[in-house]
């Protein structure tokens, strides 16, 4: 674990926007439950920029890490896109998608409302769905508002988009 740089801290600022997300195929994750759902979860965390308290009472979860770094306060701030940054911040590999057969899937078409995406990803995750299928018009499961409102569920409930009607049938 090391401090982080200005240009590192500009590059990893970068991630702020979800263009830039996308095209590496990773998604934010921010506080310190969710980013223990992270360590948990088995996805791979690309980057972990944390304070030097939390960073010292994690540093035996954070093994896998490819690159942790110990930021001050105003540094969390740059990163975060939360109001009030809460100790850690880190950057997780998206899962392939593979939409599959078998097993209980829910599909969701058309829907916008992040709000309302971490709360069905929440619900399912809570009923044992785990695997969603979306068409390509649905809020993506990796927007930042959906992944603070899943509250973990999106380390269990799987989100792949497909073109939903050839898919149904």
């Amino acid at each position: 674990m090391d401090y982080l740089s200005k240009n590192q801290l500009k590059r990893l600022a970068g991630y702020r926007n979800s263009k830039v997300c996308e095209e590496e195929k990773v998604f934010v994750v921010e506080g310190e439950k969710m980013c223990g759902e992270a360590l948990r979860s088995g996805f791979g965390i690309r980057c972990t920029c944390g304070t030097e308290e939390w960073m010292s009472r994690k540093a035996r979860a954070l093994t896998d890490c490819a690159e942790c770094h110990t930021v001050s306060s105003e540094q969390l701030e740059r990163l975060s896109l939360m109001r009030t940054p809460n100790k850690v911040w880190m950057l997780v590999e998206r899962q392939q998608p593979q939409v599959e057969d078998g097993g209980l899937i829910l599909a969701l078409d058309g829907l916008q409302d992040p709000g309302n995406m971490g709360t069905i990803l929440r619900t399912a995750d809570w009923y044992g769905v785990r695997h969603v299928v979306c068409s390509h018009e649905t809020v993506s499961c990796h927007n930042a508002k959906v992944v603070q409102s899943t509250m973990g569920a999106i380390f269990r409930t799987r989100g792949d988009y497909c073109d939903l009607p050839d898919w149904l049938s």
